[in-house]
């Protein structure tokens, strides 16, 4: 623990020592180079700081990554300034995670009825945070920039319920949730509700008509299903043997595969107006059937190393560049705006957790709901990935976005420790749950 503190402690000073250099500013800290370094210094440090503070506290390293972000944005040191290179690399980090979380994504362990159902509870959850949307807006007007307030409440609603729970899926299995009722209801909730909140701003809010925008999604989807069904063939003999003949050198076919697929699904999503993310999505699972017939020991060799270069390089730069372009700055300057962290957590939980937990099957106990309501509220990925949409339609404010921003950080610090609780009381057998409320006699 010494040794995990004292590592943090350089690397932080280390970070400061940027500003405190003296004559440092000869070096014009502008620099895309310089930037980039600050970034990339901070995505090496979240690891080292979740670890270091994990004895006391459950910190995720994108959460880590964000708030090392926020120190070294304009906000606290100024490391970091606006460059296209970085912007590239952000993007490029967003859209890769999307990738693994389509690829990662096994539709027939979830089963039909399960995500039918996490399907209603979302559309239920859509309904329901649309009108909580606009009241927000209304009430902090000033916030909500070059829209009406109803676009703007599509928005900030569709923020609400988005869903990422890749930073609380090891907590739970952790936990042993994972193949519980409560685990398998959380997969398929978190499954919908990453890319089902892209789809309904696109569509509310996008660009042509709603007609449209619900014809170029039709048509994208079939084009996706049909590509699903060729598939599952794997893939060609030729491709699967080069795969195979370079798994260690320098070919790199099984990487080179998916970077084609990639780059094909996400630019065929673009040109019919689809959301970069769920050509991503998309695409990491037609991925993931073209290698389901891929030798098991080869098939994770390669998945290491896509998850290497994504989270080992691109990903960190999205979150940590999300903390750099939180405005905290803003939100100071407006100190009434901090009201808007713990009550988008609320809100979250009342839009979201309420009706999503009814994703569980029918004759669950009130706890498993709590439990699953507290846990399907959390989301840090997909709440960016909505407000990256936002801000760049110049639809909300960078304060907004900061309180909605916030408001992810602290509810994948807080909700997962108090919806595993509840979770585990609820698994207890009502003899032990009776026996521990019982009085001590004498």
């Amino acid at each position: 623990m010494k040794k995990k503190l004292g590592m943090l402690g350089i690397g932080i000073v280390l970070l400061l020592g940027f500003g405190m250099i003296d004559g440092f500013e000869n070096f014009n800290i502008n620099e895309t180079g310089l930037s980039l370094l600050a970034v990339l210094s901070a995505g090496l440090l979240a690891p080292l700081m979740a670890a270091a503070v994990k004895p006391w506290v459950r910190v995720p390293v994108p959460v880590a990554e964000m708030f090392l972000g926020i120190i070294i944005g304009p906000g606290v040191l100024a490391l970091v300034q606006p460059s296209a290179m970085i912007e590239y690399l952000r993007v490029a980090g967003v859209i890769l995670l999307f990738f693994v979380g389509g690829y990662d994504t096994d539709f027939g362990m979830l089963g039909k009825k399960s995500l039918a159902k996490a399907t209603t509870s979302w559309l239920v959850c859509l309904l329901v945070s649309i009108p909580v949307g606009l009241g927000v807006a209304l009430l902090f007007p000033t916030l909500s920039t070059g829209v009406t307030a109803v676009v703007a409440g599509v928005y900030i609603g569709a923020s609400m319920i988005a869903t990422g729970l890749t930073t609380v899926y090891p907590m739970m299995s952790d936990a042993g949730e994972m193949t519980t009722k409560i685990g398998k209801a959380i997969s398929a909730a978190g499954v919908i509700g990453q890319f089902a909140p892209i789809v309904a701003v696109a569509i509310l809010v996008g660009g042509d008509s709603m007609g449209g925008q619900v014809l170029n999604h039709l048509v994208f989807f079939a084009i996706v299903g049909l590509l699903l069904q060729a598939s599952r063939k794997g893939l060609p003999k030729l491709l699967a043997k080069q795969q195979t003949l370079t798994l260690e050198l320098v070919g790199q076919m099984g990487i080179r595969e998916q970077a084609i697929v990639l780059v094909v699904i996400v630019g065929l999503g673009m040109a019919l107006g689809v959301d970069r993310l769920i050509g991503a999505f998309a695409a990491g699972m037609i991925v993931r059937n073209l290698f389901v017939h891929v030798e098991s020991a080869e098939r994770k060799v390669i998945e290491s190393k896509v998850k290497g270069i994504a989270f080992g390089v691109f990903v960190p730069i999205f979150f940590v560049m999300a903390g750099v372009n939180f405005d905290l700055l803003g939100m100071l300057a407006q100190p009434f705006t901090l009201i808007l962290i713990p009550m988008f957590n609320v809100l979250k939980f009342v839009v979201r957790g309420i009706p999503g937990s009814f994703t569980l099957p029918k004759g669950s106990t009130p706890q498993e709901h709590t439990a699953v309501g507290f846990l399907i509220s959390c989301s840090i990925a997909g709440v960016l990935a909505v407000l990256g949409i936002a801000t760049e339609a110049g639809a909300m404010s960078s304060v907004m976005a900061a309180g909605l921003t916030g408001s992810a950080m602290l509810s994948v610090l807080v909700f997962p420790t108090i919806g595993l609780t509840v979770a585990r009381k609820a698994r207890e057998p009502k003899s032990v749950a009776k026996l521990k409320a019982a009085p001590l006699v004498g």
